[in-house]
């Protein structure tokens, strides 16, 4: 099992909102980041970390190839493009 993890992420839209706690504006927003809250206090103590996406190329490489594994994506422009979410 996981213990008191160190979560780095490059989306202050995620980061900010589950490190200070703080509510959305939109109730459903706020029962997914309440649940993951919850889900992650079970895992000790979390530190969560922002850093800026030009420096978390590597992790952003994995995530793009779990995608890709999952759901497929088109890839256009280097934009992408996720299709056949299940």
């Amino acid at each position: 099992m996981i213990k008191d993890p160190i979560i780095i992420g490059d989306s202050t839209i995620i980061i900010t909102p589950m490190a200070t706690e703080k509510d959305f504006k939109s109730t459903s927003i706020n029962k997914i980041f309440q649940r993951n809250r919850t889900n992650i206090k079970n895992l000790g103590d979390i530190t969560l970390m922002h850093v800026m996406r030009n420096q978390n190329k590597e992790a952003d490489s994995y995530a793009n190839k779990a995608i890709e594994r999952i759901v497929g994506t088109v890839k256009e422009n280097n934009e992408v493009y996720v299709e056949n979410i299940p």
